[in-house]
């Protein structure tokens, strides 16, 4: 089965390699869908694409779920093998139990080898809450314990910090 580009990522693609080497081309995939292993593969052959991006909220991720949680670490293998980074949105709800965090660092991360790996928003939603704070918290640890798979472990940091039910000026 042959993945179907969409119009976006032949423009992404096409932009990365235009620049020069200064951007980089991203690709989204769901990594729970049929096909996400055949798309991978696709983009891993193309010049100009350096890794894969993921939303596990979006894809409905259950962390959970060990079938589920098993095609994401086939997902992170595949990556690694194809030399591709991934960049992963990994809180997939709003509830967001360390447990959650664990599996992740013991059952999917592993998978990455020294892939290079971001966690977006420190491992929360976007919002500085304390579901983010501890997530951060066990990636840290996961790192100090230097767990496999956190050699090339980083994070982006992007979240909102004001409150709106809390903050006046808003």
């Amino acid at each position: 089965r042959r993945y179907v580009a969409v119009d976006a990522d032949i423009a992404t693609v096409a932009a990365a390699r235009a620049s020069g080497g200064r951007l980089l081309a991203f690709i989204g995939i769901n990594p729970l869908s049929s096909f996400a292993m055949d798309e991978l593969r696709h983009w891993a052959c193309e010049p100009g694409v350096t890794g894969i991006k993921m939303q596990l909220g979006n894809a409905g991720f259950d962390p959970r779920s060990p079938d589920q949680v098993e095609r994401l670490a086939r997902v992170f293998a595949s990556a690694r093998d194809n030399r591709l980074a991934i960049a992963a949105h990994v809180r997939s709800e709003a509830r967001y139990p360390t447990s959650d965090v664990d599996t992740f660092i013991e059952k999917v991360l592993p998978f990455a080898g020294n892939a290079p790996v971001q966690i977006a928003h420190g491992g929360g939603s976007g919002r500085l809450d304390s579901a983010a704070v501890a997530a951060i918290a066990r990636y840290a640890d996961a790192i100090k314990h230097k767990k496999p798979g956190t050699k090339n472990l980083v994070f982006d940091v992007a979240l909102i910090v004001i409150d709106e039910e809390t903050d006046p000026a808003l």
